[in-house]
């Protein structure tokens, strides 16, 4: 009799401890999975707060651009998509690393008027965003889309020349050979119209004008 009790109890015990380590682990994992999740939300809302970019800001990213991370590896980034994912398996492989990865410059943007340019370094980049916040007030309120332009596109130049972009890095290698050949404060090349544009739930849209498209980036904001 005694044996069979001592049995039951060192029985219990075991069962117990297995019971007990798995809710441990389940709670680590958990809890890891929070930490990733915020840190690439966190990283999201930091790129489109310092860029003034996405639903909430006065310009958008000409993809694809590259970030670095703080272990002085880099990725090029096709999409927000891509961003979102390449961020959360590099935040897998770096638990320990808090510091958040950040843009390489030059990077290209468009404005909600529709001229594109090239931004060479950080402080032409806090130049334009001053400037979008004197219209926008100086909140921004995290990460969103709203609608991406469909390719191609035509380009005008200052002095006149149209050209058609096939992709977001035709458009991008196109940008930067003009930027290289013209001053930082010359007048910016212009999207030509109108332009298909598809928004994050699929539909598309033409847009005839830059007045149409800031309408539809205000839309954006308040929607």
């Amino acid at each position: 009799m005694q044996t069979r009790l001592l049995f039951f109890f060192v029985a219990s015990m075991l069962i117990g401890g297995m019971m007990l380590t798995t809710s441990c682990s389940d709670s680590t994992d958990s809890l890891d999975e929070e930490v990733i999740g915020n840190f690439v939300d966190g990283t999201m809302e930091d790129i489109d707060r310092r860029h003034r970019t996405g639903r909430f800001g006065c310009f958008e990213f000409v993809f694809p651009i590259t970030i670095s991370f703080a272990d002085s590896t880099s990725a090029e980034i096709d999409d927000y998509d891509d961003l979102r994912e390449t961020v959360r398996s590099w935040k897998e492989a770096n638990a320990d690393i808090m510091e958040r990865p950040m843009i390489d410059y030059p990077i290209e943007i468009t404005t909600q008027d529709g001229e594109v340019t090239s931004i060479n370094n950080r402080d032409e980049m806090r130049n334009v965003v001053r400037e979008c916040r004197r219209e926008m007030g100086p909140r921004h309120r995290g990460h969103d889309i709203c609608f991406r332009f469909e390719y191609p596109i035509n380009i005008e130049f200052p002095d006149g020349t149209v050209v058609s972009a096939a992709s977001n890095r035709a458009l991008k290698t196109m940008l930067r050979i003009w930027r290289s050949d013209h001053p930082a404060d010359a007048p910016r090349p212009k999207i030509v119209y109108p332009v298909s544009i598809k928004f994050k739930d699929g539909t598309t849209a033409e847009v005839a004008s830059k007045q149409a498209l800031r309408a539809i980036k205000d839309a954006c904001r308040e929607g």
